[in-house]
């Protein structure tokens, strides 16, 4: 008979402390987290629209067969062309940050 109490009493106390950390998940969110919030809700990455948008694309490309304009050489040249460009565009955006 103890030895079942002990095993209710364990069990119960897991569930009400597993209740307590699950409904304390939200605690931090006060003042301050509606300030965080509220400066950061524009920068919030729409997941929802990239999506889409991205589906959008691959949709239109496969649809036009761009992949086939291009062999693979020239596929690869086009995209060390692009990185390269980024790069630069990444090298002035710091050289501009800089000055």
């Amino acid at each position: 008979m103890v030895a079942h109490l002990k095993i209710w009493l364990k069990n119960g106390l897991a569930v009400i402390l597993l209740c307590l950390l699950l409904a304390a998940g939200d605690a931090w969110y006060g003042v301050e987290g509606d300030q965080v919030l509220r400066y950061a809700r524009a920068k919030e990455f729409d997941y929802v629209s990239w999506t889409l948008e991205a589906l959008w694309t691959k949709i239109a490309q496969s649809a036009l067969g761009l992949q086939d304009y291009l062999n693979a050489d020239q596929q690869h040249a086009v995209v060390v062309t692009y990185l390269d460009l980024v790069n630069q565009g990444s090298q002035l955006s710091s050289q501009i940050a800089a000055v």
